[in-house]
């Protein structure tokens, strides 16, 4: 079994096809990468729902983005925010 799954977000992606990679990954931590700006996770009910299955199947999230918005509001539903190191 995997541990770690990472998802890079395109910026077209939409929400469900990347709802259900999370929901097939074996691993016990996913990290997502996200573009600066994104059709995913542009509204609070995207993190509900994925706040609420990480809950209920027992796996961590992790988010990778260079927008304080979706870090904010990352931090507000207990995800693990990642910040990318600059030069």
């Amino acid at each position: 079994m995997v541990s770690t799954k990472i998802i890079n977000v395109l910026r077209d992606d939409k929400f469900e096809e990347i709802l259900d990679l999370f929901k097939e990954t074996s691993a016990k931590e996913v990290i997502f990468v996200l573009p600066k700006k994104s059709r995913s996770f542009t509204n609070e009910e995207h993190f509900i729902i994925l706040s609420s299955l990480a809950e209920k199947t027992g796996k961590k999230i992790s988010i990778l983005c260079s927008n304080p918005e979706v870090n904010k509001m990352a931090k507000e539903y207990k995800f693990d925010v990642l910040l990318a190191k600059g030069p």
